[in-house]
């Protein structure tokens, strides 16, 4: 097997290099409901819950991410990006969320693209276009209304 093969995480097509600058690079998705009234209410609790977490260090000048979206059943959702440097784990998270809410059973919920690696400049973000890298796989998410 072709040693190059080993070194690569391709989740969805997309790949992604195993270590990067001597640290491993994570990729975590989660799926969880989110308490809300609306989707702006939802949208809102999820920015907010960004900064809760005091082992999260956010650089100075970066502004989340939000843009409103269709999902591919017309439905409206968003789509949120922060980034921050893990302090107990020593790595720095690019985190991308997409925001659903369904009038339905009246409840949100937030699904989750989570990479973690080793840039203090966030240039692996960029580099590796972890944007359309959660982008495409929320292509797959589908929300019954």
């Amino acid at each position: 097997m072709d040693k190059d093969l080993n070194n690569i995480l391709k989740p969805s097509g997309l790949a992604l290099p195993a270590t990067f600058n001597g640290a491993p690079v994570m990729v975590t998705i989660f799926f969880v409901k989110q308490d809300g009234k609306n989707l702006d209410d939802c949208k809102n609790k999820c920015l907010s819950g960004y900064r809760s977490n005091t082992d999260r260090e956010f650089p100075k000048k970066f502004k989340d991410g939000q843009e409103k979206i269709k999902l591919t059943n017309g439905q409206d959702a968003y789509f949120l990006n922060t980034r921050f440097y893990r302090k107990s784990k020593g790595l720095n998270q690019s985190r991308f969320d997409l925001v659903v809410y369904s009038d339905k059973v009246k409840i949100g919920y937030i699904y989750t693209v989570s990479i973690q690696y080793s840039d203090n400049n966030y240039k692996f973000e960029t580099d590796n276009n972890l944007t359309d890298f959660a982008k495409k796989l929320y292509n797959y998410l589908t929300l019954a209304s």
